[in-house]
């Protein structure tokens, strides 16, 4: 029955942490590699990305770059390319 695995599904997504929900959908995704900076407001986000087996967190300097390597993964590989910022200047 499609409902019974959609109540499944939707039952054991609500009972997972936020960051590792969004870990989840990004792999679902096809998502392998997630660019960005570390610190404040992502740190279980990124701590998520580094324990989930098919996700890998590329470090870099500052948000521009990540989005600008985001940009570039994405047109070299034909896949989404996925970047990530925290809050605050």
């Amino acid at each position: 029955d499609n409902n019974a695995t959609s109540t499944t599904t939707s039952s054991v997504l609500q009972s997972l942490p936020a960051a590792e929900l969004i870990c989840q959908l990004l792999s679902n995704y096809n998502i392998t590699h997630i660019f960005g900076g570390h610190g404040g407001a992502i740190v279980p986000l990124v701590d998520a990305i580094e324990s989930h087996p098919n996700l890998t967190f590329v470090l870099n300097r500052c948000e521009v770059n990540a989005s600008q390597a985001a940009m570039a993964y994405a047109k070299l590989h034909n896949r989404l390319g996925c970047c990530i910022a925290t809050s605050g200047p």
